[in-house]
């Protein structure tokens, strides 16, 4: 399998699959609604969160990864940053994976 030079296994994983949720009808629903506020809201927090980690819980199941904290920030209005960071529990080591900015990603 291809990856990415000097990237884990386990963070190709978690790449895979929030890249593939970005592309999912939750995620592009979100997307639209970063267009149109300018702060972020407790419930679109909350959405996103939920929408991580439901995406990753494939990886948290077989045991290769813990959730740590998602945070989303809003860069500036219609541009949103949501960042995913995640315990490798077969290094202890904390990474994080990045997803944003421009709505039209989310």
């Amino acid at each position: 399998s291809m990856r990415i030079q000097g990237m884990s296994d386990t963070k190709q994983l978690v790449l895979l699959a929030v890249n593939t949720t970005k592309g999912s009808s939750a995620m592009r629903s979100l997307g639209h609604e970063i267009r149109s506020i300018d702060r972020i809201t407790s419930n679109f927090v909350r959405r996103v969160d939920s929408t991580l980690r439901m995406a990753v819980q494939h990886i948290v199941n077989r045991g290769l990864i813990e959730v740590v904290s998602v945070d989303v920030e809003v860069v500036r209005p219609g541009v949103a940053l949501a960042r995913l960071r995640w315990r490798d529990l077969s290094s202890g080591v904390e990474d994080e994976t990045l997803i944003g900015e421009q709505s039209s990603e989310f």
